[in-house]
């Protein structure tokens, strides 16, 4: 019986070495590429939903709902693959990969590469599948503003960038500031408002909900850009 349960054991240790190391690609939109910080198709390359809408189409009367996904991330020359995977594995891709068409248009499987050839630096990057659209938007900073804030709606707070995790590709800014309970804030890149990110359902997202302050004090504000971008506010 001994001699039974070793042969056993051996057996069951031989199948587990064997197992293929499968890694599972979640289902969703993904860029990578040359002018990426990672080459090749990763998790870390995850872009999450920005934006839910609806489009109102001439001659429909229902609207057409619509997601933007979108990526804050680092661009140097090179090329950006956009692609989406479903049931995919690293090992085993199932993915649809988007390209230029002859119009310019971000089109499934089009013929022409998409080349990132604007000045390197941190970009905000938007996917509309849509209007088959890739847009890119430089970022130079990232600021909290509303009437929460000591500059009101008419002036940012600036944030600070305190970490960059490179390995997966997530960047943390934040600041320290007064807050009015009672009232609201956002965030928002540039001092403008071409991307700005509120909260809609739990969801930090491109024109989303303003953020509502409970108690007046001061507070350690922080926003994180990654495969998921949240934010956080804490009392001091």
């Amino acid at each position: 019986m001994i001699l039974s349960l070793a042969l056993l054991s051996l057996v069951s240790c031989d199948k587990d070495v064997d197992l293929p190391n499968q890694i599972t690609i979640f289902d969703g939109f993904y860029i990578y590429g040359s002018a990426t910080p990672m080459a090749e198709l990763d998790n870390e390359n995850f872009m999450p939903i920005v934006k839910e809408g609806e489009y109102e189409v001439e001659g429909q009367d229902d609207k057409v709902k619509y997601n933007l996904y979108g990526r804050f991330i680092n661009l140097k020359s090179g090329a950006i693959i956009v692609s989406k995977e479903s049931n995919s594995t690293v090992d085993q891709r199932f993915s649809t990969v988007y390209g230029k068409d002859a119009e310019g248009l971000v089109v499934e499987n089009g013929e022409n590469p998409i080349e990132f050839i604007e000045a390197a630096g941190m970009y905000f990057v938007r996917m509309d599948t849509y209007n088959k659209e890739l847009s890119l938007t430089a970022i130079a900073s990232w600021g909290v503003i509303g009437d929460a804030t000591p500059g009101g709606w008419g002036t940012d707070t600036d944030m600070t960038l305190v970490a960059e995790k490179s390995d997966e590709l997530t960047y943390v800014y934040t600041c320290d500031l007064h807050l009015e309970g009672g009232k609201k804030f956002k965030f928002r890149a540039n001092d403008g408002w071409a991307v700005n990110f509120g909260v809609t359902d739990g969801s930090v997202l491109q024109d989303g909900d303003n953020i509502l302050v409970g108690e007046t004090g001061e507070y350690t504000v922080t926003l994180t850009l990654g495969r998921k971008n949240s934010y956080t506010i804490t009392k001091n």
